[in-house]
């Protein structure tokens, strides 16, 4: 189900988030599922749809842009809060919903931002029109708004041969960019 980036690990639920369909319900409704080690599965209420770009911050929040179509646009970004409730991040005014188009987005703890990616081919939306897009989206102390304006740099297709895969943290606190057939650790 979902799109890129629809499972992610939340240590905070202490199991593995999932986009998918499972039984009872019919095949083709998904909702976002919290599998524990034990197996044990639970729907996370109030979400039902496809979804991308999960990211959990560690300490209750997950967030996630509803996914409707292949080059959708900028979507909202929305996050699940310590309490299972939905909310929406906002801009510095804390008022009107931050809006992106990312595929992947990957919370960074050190610098209290996310950090997005897009690909070429997949985002209605690019920092160049010729290369894949990595985004930085600085939040607040607390984590609920956007602090400062998002930053984007453009990767050219033809350094990294494909498309962005994935966002993952490395040992040493550079972030590892996965593509389709290569990879670029990336500050």
């Amino acid at each position: 189900a979902g799109f890129s980036g629809a499972m992610v690990f939340d240590a905070w639920r202490g199991g593995l988030l999932s986009n998918m369909s499972m039984a009872p319900d019919n095949t083709s409704f998904y909702r976002l599922w919290l599998v524990s080690q034990d197996g044990i599965s639970v729907a996370m209420p109030g979400f039902t749809g496809n979804l991308k770009a999960l990211a959990s911050a560690g300490d209750g929040r997950v967030f996630f842009i509803r996914y409707t179509g292949s080059t959708q646009g900028p979507k909202p970004i929305e996050y699940f809060d310590a309490n299972d409730v939905i909310q929406t991040l906002k801009q510095a005014d804390g008022v009107t919903p931050f809006e992106a188009d990312v595929e992947h987005l990957l919370y960074d703890a050190p610098s209290n931002a996310l950090i997005g990616s897009s690909s070429a081919q997949w985002a209605a939306t690019h920092c160049s029109p010729t290369g894949n897009s990595l985004y930085r989206i600085p939040l607040s102390a607390d984590g609920l708004r956007v602090d400062d304006p998002m930053t984007c740099i453009s990767v050219p297709t033809s350094l990294i041969y494909g498309d962005i895969m994935a966002l993952d943290h490395l040992p040493d606190g550079n972030v590892l960019v996965t593509t389709a057939s290569a990879f670029l650790g990336a500050q």
